[in-house]
């Protein structure tokens, strides 16, 4: 667990923009439960069907709850001078670790709504794979592209 010290995490206010973000899909989600209820209604189909609109409804907002928690809780990065490191850790541990010499493309991402909160993705793109890490501050993007891009000057060589 010491290991989880070096690690970083996003800044608070991504967990506002993942209750956000999970906010919008859930209303999309009620919208198509009721546009189905209705439906239901019109055309008088079997009972058992409004069971399971039920219980697409719960695990809906179930969903709309932890969703966000484990984005926010769940997930680390670490970008040193060698390498970056991308750590998920609830039910599964998952770890991405990728040079810096390998990366060919690095992409910072943001909507209307990250940018608002000052929130930004970023991409490290290799041959073989991408690394997207979760939803980090415009300082710390810029530390890390100065770092990256720094470190990668002398690079001659592709994969």
């Amino acid at each position: 667990m010491s290991d989880y010290t070096k690690l970083s995490k996003s800044p608070k206010s991504a967990l506002l923009y993942y209750y956000i973000t999970n906010g919008l899909e859930f209303i999309l989600s009620v919208a198509v439960y009721v546009i189905f209820y209705f439906i239901w209604l019109r055309f008088e189909w079997p009972q058992y069907l409004i069971y399971i609109l039920f219980v697409l409804c719960t695990l809906t907002v179930l969903k709309l709850i932890i969703k966000p928690l484990w984005q926010y809780h769940c997930r680390f990065y670490q970008v040193d001078q060698l390498s970056v490191q991308y750590r998920t850790s609830f039910l599964i541990y998952k770890e991405e670790t990728s040079r810096i010499e390998r990366l060919q493309y690095l992409s910072i991402k943001s909507n209307p709504i990250s940018k608002v909160l000052n929130l930004y993705k970023v991409g490290f793109m290799t041959a073989g794979h991408t690394i997207y890490l979760p939803m980090m501050s415009h300082d710390d993007i810029k530390i890390i592209e100065a770092r990256t891009m720094s470190n990668l000057r002398g690079v001659e060589s592709d994969v």
